[in-house]
């Protein structure tokens, strides 16, 4: 199965729409953070897609962040350094990851943002 993006011109912004604390984001990174499902992409390899740097993405995985979210770091990060990102953006590298788990969520929240 194909997905195929559409949006309208006024594409939504990651940093308005996946806000820390949002159902949408808390949501993303439950599925996302597991990295104990073997063959399952998570959180690393969407890092990887969106070109969070190495050094960065060690920063999210070490010991002083096992308490927090891997997933909402990487979004935070993404926000943060490029607050141009586009949930197309999101979408894309998901798709990539071939995470569609995640993509139905994003398209819970926003219904006209990916058609089949």
């Amino acid at each position: 199965m194909s997905l195929i993006l559409c949006f309208n011109s006024d594409e939504l912004l990651i940093k308005d729409v996946i806000t820390p604390g949002s159902e949408l984001l808390q949501t993303m990174a439950v599925g996302l953070n597991r990295e104990d499902v073997p063959g399952i992409k998570n959180w690393r390899h969407l890092a990887c897609k969106l070109k969070v740097p190495s050094d960065v993405l060690q920063e999210f995985s070490g010991e002083s962040t096992a308490k927090r979210s891997p997933t909402k770091e990487v979004i935070q990060w993404l926000c943060g350094r490029f607050p141009d990102t586009t949930l197309i953006d999101l979408v894309q590298a998901l798709e990539k990851i071939q995470r569609n788990d995640a993509i139905q969520i994003i398209t819970k929240h926003f219904p006209d943002a990916v058609g089949e």
